[in-house]
């Protein structure tokens, strides 16, 4: 039963509740198994279970239906009758005890359906909202404005033609991981971009060079011990690309050293990102064939061969060779 035939039936017997229909026309298709329905605004031809074409009515008349469904292959339109320009949505669904491959497509005319029809799409609809309201209170399924919405409120602005999906989970990474060490910063590039990644420090020596320019004398008031100091606070990354980014690899680098900056501790910076890729493999098996054949070399007595016990005539020298 639709949302239409139960607010119908809310109503007293008073009310007069017939359609007052009329035939709209007749389809006809090639395939001797179709069958058409009506639901959710979308007008559907199957044969048998397969889907032959689906035709929206919203924001279209009765004519302008019969001429898309023209345009389709093997679908024939016959005895169009009536106010073909009433809007679409009056076509009504085969009824519940008729056969749903009868060709003929009626349309109703009554003010009480058209009140009805309205009230329940508008039902139907909030229905569906409700449910996409439900996955918009969530960043991991939000999508659209809302995960726009998301980034807002967490202050994470949206890359440059970055997909819902990777933006939500950028989202997620930014607001809740841990922050500053080494794996830390490698595991949240790890879940906001889908990529290994590996941070290391590095380690840079001071220059211990002394320039003799006759600045410092040797007077024995400086030591020379070449000592070093050490610089610390630097480390590099490595990051793979990902190769289904919407970004090239260099707008792709600059949004990971934007992400990295927001989790690197204070008094470190990264001095190097290098990008790899995603690493294919394949294998192909080595070819076979059972073929074989053996191959009989014949000995000849043409006076070449001595018989003085060295050669041996055992009359044929087999070799076998198999074809790989």
């Amino acid at each position: 039963m639709t949302l239409l035939d139960k607010l119908l039936g809310y109503l007293p017997p008073t009310f007069d509740k017939s359609t007052d229909s009329f035939l709209a026309f007749q389809i006809s298709h090639t395939s001797s198994h179709f069958r058409w329905s009506i639901s959710d605004r979308v007008f559907y031809g199957f044969d048998l279970a397969n889907q032959i074409f689906a035709v929206s009515l919203a924001g279209r008349t009765i004519r302008q239906i019969i001429e898309q469904l023209l345009m389709i292959d093997g679908v024939g339109i016959s005895n169009v009758s009536g106010n073909i320009d009433n809007s679409a949505l009056t076509l009504l669904p085969p009824a519940v005890n008729s056969d749903p491959s009868m060709s003929y497509v009626y349309a109703y005319t009554s003010l009480l359906y058209a009140l009805m029809d309205s009230i329940a799409s508008e039902l139907c609809f909030a229905r569906y909202e409700l449910v996409q309201a439900l996955d918009q209170m969530s960043i991991s399924t939000a999508d659209g404005e809302w995960i726009d919405v998301w980034g807002d409120y967490f202050g994470i602005t949206r890359n440059a033609g970055e997909p819902d999906r990777d933006y939500g989970v950028r989202i997620i990474a930014e607001v809740i991981l841990p922050r500053e060490n080494n794996i830390a910063i490698s595991s949240a590039i790890r879940l906001a971009f889908g990529q290994d990644a590996e941070v290391v420090d590095a380690v840079v020596l001071a220059s211990s060079t002394y320039f003799y320019d006759g600045v410092i004398t040797y007077n024995g008031a400086h030591t020379y011990d070449a000592f070093t100091v050490d610089i610390y606070g630097l480390f590099d990354v490595t990051c793979a690309y990902n190769l289904e980014s919407s970004l090239d690899q260099s707008g792709y680098a600059a949004a990971v050293r934007v992400f990295i900056e927001k989790f690197r501790a204070a008094g470190t910076n990264m001095r190097s990102l290098l990008l790899g890729g995603t690493v294919f493999s394949d294998s192909v098996s080595d070819p076979s064939d059972a073929a074989s054949m053996t191959v009989h070399l014949a000995t000849r007595y043409n006076g070449s061969f001595l018989y003085n016990n060295i050669i041996t005539y055992s009359g044929d020298f087999p070799v076998s060779e198999v074809l790989s």
